[in-house]
C-alpha cells in the first residue's frame, strides 16, 4: 500500500522539478542578479532542507544504529540483531540515497543556470529512493512499539538512549522522533517544489498544465 505513495511522490518530484532549458542567461548577466531569481532560491532551499535531513540521518547511524552493532561490547550486546534490524530498517540505504542527493544539490546550487533542473537529481535517485523508503515507512510503528519495548524491558538500552539523546547533535529529540523524519521527507520535498512550480511558466514545464 505504501509503496504506491512512495512511487506516486517520486512520480510528483520528478514532474515538479523537471523543466525544459531556459535561454541562456546573455553574457552581461551578473552572477549576482542570476543567483537571486525565485527558482535559484527554491533549489536552494531545497538543498538546504536536504543538508538538515543527512544531518539527522548521520546522528542516527553514528549516535545509535553503530554503536549498538559494535562488537564486544562489555556486558554483551544491549540489543539483539534483529531487534536493532527492526528499530532502524533501511536506515542506511536511505541515509546513502540522501548523501548523494545533497552532494548533486550542491554542485546545482553553487554552478546554477536557469536550465538547470532539480528534477533530473530526483529522477537518477528515483529507484533508489523507490526501494529505500517502503521497507522502513511500511514498518515504521513496528519500530517505535519495539524502541518502547526495550527501552522498558532492558536498562542498559534505557541508559544508552538516556546518553545519546542528551547530546547536542539530537536537538532534545528522541531516537522514535529523529527516525519520524523519512516518513515525513519526501511528502516535504513534494510541497517544496510545488513551490518552484508556481515560479515556472507553464510553456516551460515538461508536463502538461
Amino acid at each position: 500500500m505504501f509503496f504506491s505513495i512512495v512511487s506516486i511522490n517520486i512520480h510528483f518530484l520528478t514532474l515538479s522539478g523537471t523543466f525544459p532549458e531556459h535561454p541562456r542567461p546573455s553574457k552581461s548577466s551578473t552572477p549576482a542578479v542570476l543567483k537571486q531569481s525565485a527558482r535559484w532560491q527554491v533549489s536552494k532551499e531545497l538543498y538546504q532542507t536536504e543538508s538538515n535531513y543527512v544531518d539527522i540521518l548521520t546522528t542516527v547511524m553514528q549516535l545509535f544504529k553503530l554503536p549498538l552493532e559494535k562488537e564486544d561490547q562489555v556486558g554483551g550486546p544491549i540489543l539483539a540483531q534483529e531487534e536493532i534490524k527492526t528499530i532502524f530498517g533501511s536506515i542506511p540505504e536511505i541515509y546513502d540515497v540522501h548523501t548523494r542527493i545533497k552532494a548533486d544539490l550542491e554542485v546545482l546550487v553553487m554552478d546554477w543556470s536557469e536550465d538547470k533542473s532539480v528534477g533530473d537529481i530526483i529522477l537518477k535517485y528515483s529507484k533508489d529512493l523507490v526501494k529505500a523508503y517502503p521497507p522502513f515507512v511500511n514498518f515504521f510503528e513496528m519500530s517505535k512499539d519495539t524502541i518502547v519495548r526495550c527501552e522498558k524491558q532492558k536498562p542498559r538500552f534505557h541508559a544508552f538512549l538516556k546518553i545519546n539523546q542528551s547530546k547536542p547533535e539530537c536537538g532534545r529529540q528522541k531516537l522514535v522522533e529523529l527516525l519520524i523524519r523519512p516518513v515525513q521527507r519526501l511528502p516535504s520535498v513534494a510541497l517544496l517544489l510545488n513551490g518552484r512550480l508556481h515560479h515556472t511558466h507553464c510553456s516551460h514545464l515538461t508536463a502538461t498544465c
